[in-house]
């Protein structure tokens, strides 16, 4: 049975510590015009990436930079750690988790090494991205707000209308 079948709505807490920003103001194109989906992105405090939610990781990037969950609820997110960092070929991060993998809320995915990242000019703003189409409505919280990983949440989910 579908998410869309099931007509509630699904919390997920923020995958990173750090200052949430409005995808607006990421400085991507791709992500500020909304063209792989809703969301919001977080400006990481810390060096680790937990599960929004309980889900299947249906894509981590060789690279260790992206990673796609699928919820239990069909819920796809694209977490995206950081802006042209692919151009890192995957130093400086390092997955906890493979493809296929069952994780659960707060569980680590990733960890990268932020200050040595920064230091290299890369911007390590995170989008956190509802895709796979379909009609959703996302509450977000408020840009600016401090959230903590695994613990605050980030963005409710509900089917739209």
């Amino acid at each position: 049975m579908g998410w869309f079948s099931r007509k509630k709505e699904i919390t997920l807490v923020t995958p990173v510590s750090g200052k949430v920003v409005s995808l607006s103001e990421v400085p991507d194109a791709t992500f500020a015009q909304l063209t792989m989906g809703d969301g919001l992105a977080v400006q990481p405090a810390d060096n680790k990436i937990v599960a929004p939610c309980d889900a299947a990781v249906t894509y981590i990037a060789d690279t260790g930079h992206a990673i796609a969950l699928t919820s239990k609820d069909g819920i796809e997110i694209l977490i995206h750690i950081g802006i042209d960092t692919v151009k890192l070929k995957g130093e400086g991060f390092a997955a906890s988790v493979t493809n296929g993998s069952q994780v659960k809320t707060g569980d680590t995915l990733v960890t990268f090494d932020r200050e040595g990242i920064e230091a290299k000019g890369y911007n390590l703003v995170t989008p956190v991205i509802i895709s796979g189409g379909g009609t959703i409505k996302v509450k977000k919280v408020q840009s600016g707000a401090d959230v903590s990983a695994g613990c605050d949440a980030l963005l409710t989910v509900s089917p739209g209308k």
